[in-house]
């Protein structure tokens, strides 16, 4: 009898921590199942709109094997609409700010490369900020280019940032840092740019010695 008591009571405890907490287990495996269910909806989301962003951006490749500069930047137009958050985009604003360069139209490469700097980060990010510098030197907006080089962080970009930094500077009239930075652009160089960055620090040099007087 002790037995079937103790069986009783356990039956009715359990009654009683079903009545105090089973809406919260059932509200707990609810709320786990659709987590689940989130997760992986927003992971084949996720591939379903990296699928479809590499596909437009294999248009745009297709378009620059064609010379088909149009397709280019109406295509990169829509990826960058739809799919903005995409690696792809990125690629996309590059390509058609290269685009726009080749066709002279620099205000609207600056545009597609300022969407880069805003929206891209790492190399390509930085990579954006010095073609966006070089095209605001052009330009001569000096000090609007030297801001946007300060925001390139890797080292990889070392040579060129040192090189346009000193572009900048030898336009401002700044000879002595611009041959500096062209010497530290030159210590981080290789091969041909070498040759092309002591042509700079010639040309400086010549350009600083005093006029002879008879």
């Amino acid at each position: 009898m002790d037995n079937y008591r103790s069986d009783d009571e356990q039956a009715e405890a359990l009654k009683r921590w079903w009545l105090e907490n089973g809406r919260a287990v059932v509200m707990g495996i609810v709320i786990g199942l659709a987590v689940v269910v989130g997760v992986r909806y927003w992971y084949q989301h996720q591939k379903d709109m990296s699928h479809n962003a590499s596909q437009l951006y294999a248009r745009i490749e297709q378009a620059l094997a064609k010379k088909d500069p149009e397709t280019v930047l109406v295509t990169g137009q829509l990826l960058i609409k739809d799919y903005g958050r995409t690696t792809y985009a990125v690629m996309a604003a590059m390509t058609m700010a290269k685009v726009e360069v080749d066709a002279g139209r620099n205000d609207r490469a600056k545009d597609h490369l300022q969407w880069v700097v805003d929206h891209a980060e790492g190399g390509m990010q930085d990579t954006a900020r010095i073609r966006l510098a070089r095209l605001l030197l052009n330009d001569n907006k000096l000090q609007e280019a030297s801001n946007l080089l300060k925001g390139i962080k890797s080292i990889a970009y070392a040579a060129d940032y040192n090189e346009l930094h000193a572009d900048i500077e030898l336009a401002k009239g700044n000879k002595t840092q611009a041959r500096e930075l062209y010497q530290l652009a030159l210590n981080g160089s290789t091969g041909l740019l070498r040759d092309f960055l002591q042509m700079k620090i010639d040309n400086i040099a010549v350009d600083s010695k005093p006029t002879e007087t008879k």
